[in-house]
């Protein structure tokens, strides 16, 4: 397939904002992609990226030789097979339609928007300038009508300032290093974008082994004394005792030190073997208030949660932030 043969869906314009994720995150330039027979090549290094139909794959090049990224192979294989299977959920996402659609509202057709990891496509094509990228091929070849690509969201193989708008769903808590979908949302947003962020925030410690969902019979003796404990664990009250004095702790040292601050998180040892309920393949327990400092620190504008107290008291609303203006 020659280069005006490969036909990318619209928006027009998806093909120059795509570059080599090898020379982007291991060599530090943005290298071009031009298209030969069903692959994308790198005009600088030469490295060789698959295309199924219209969809590119990007999260590793061809050449087994090629330094590969740093994603378990487990958690390919198991977003594969679910999404295959039809048996993993994330279609059903009517609470964020009307915010995004608000938000989507005054942005040219024109512009760029992605979203990150739109599982079965429910908020897919909001806005004219739509495009998705998703960890599993075979979520997007099966679910998406929109132009899509795959890639890992810790490497994303767009060239800086190309996007005007990122919102991701139910995703973020099964990053690795969600630090760096942080730092990639940041590089790829042009100034003045907005981010709509909405992962599962404050994934539960005991998802993996699924002992909200099993029966006592099923667990050994240590699994039902923490079993025992989760109402309580799990309560508001007892959530609150934690998280307010730690995220009051947190803007005060950044208040005092005027400098960026780094993303604080939990690791979560994600199940890929056993699907006992949602976020039992959580690889990460995150807090929106951490999402949210981490811009403001950088200078960015926080439209949600809006001012000290209500970042503070935050629960499990999306986070909203703008990319400021002018360079930092």
């Amino acid at each position: 397939m020659t280069q005006s043969a490969f036909r990318m869906p619209a928006p027009r314009g998806l093909l120059a904002r795509l570059c080599c994720p090898v020379c982007l995150h291991d060599r530090g330039r943005e290298a071009g992609l031009r298209a030969e027979e069903a692959r994308l090549v790198c005009q600088d290094c030469g490295a060789a990226y698959d295309v199924r139909g219209t969809i590119p794959d990007l999260r590793a090049p061809l050449d087994p030789t090629v330094p590969r990224d740093d994603l378990d192979g487990s958690a390919r294989r198991f977003y594969e097979k679910v999404y295959e299977e039809g048996t993993y959920g994330r279609d059903v996402q009517d609470e964020h339609l009307d915010p995004l659609r608000e938000l989507l509202g005054d942005l040219p057709p024109d512009r760029c928007v992605l979203e990150l990891g739109p599982g079965r496509g429910a908020l897919q094509g909001l806005h004219p300038g739509y495009v998705a990228t998703d960890l599993s091929v075979q979520a997007l070849a099966q679910h998406l009508k929109a132009p899509a690509f795959a890639a890992d969201i810790q490497r994303l193989p767009l060239r800086a300032g190309t996007v005007d708008f990122v919102y991701t769903v139910a995703t973020l808590e099964h990053v690795p290093r969600p630090e760096r979908a942080l730092e990639e949302i940041a590089r790829v947003l042009a100034p003045g974008g907005r981010a709509y962020l909405a992962p599962a925030w404050n994934c539960r410690s005991w998802a993996a082994e699924g002992l909200h969902v099993r029966p006592y019979r099923d667990l050994t003796f240590t699994q039902k004394l923490r079993k025992l404990t989760i109402p309580v664990r799990d309560s508001l009250i007892w959530r609150g005792l934690f998280a307010i004095p730690k995220r009051t702790l947190r803007r005060l040292a950044w208040r005092l030190g005027g400098t960026p601050t780094r993303f604080r998180y939990r690791r979560l040892q994600a199940n890929f073997e056993v699907f006992w309920a949602s976020d039992s393949d959580a690889t990460a327990q995150l807090d929106p208030h951490e999402a949210a400092l981490y811009y403001q620190a950088r200078g960015w504008e926080v439209l949600e949660p809006r001012g000290t107290l209500r970042a503070i008291f935050h629960r499990a609303q999306p986070v909203i932030v703008r990319k400021h203006l002018a360079p930092r």
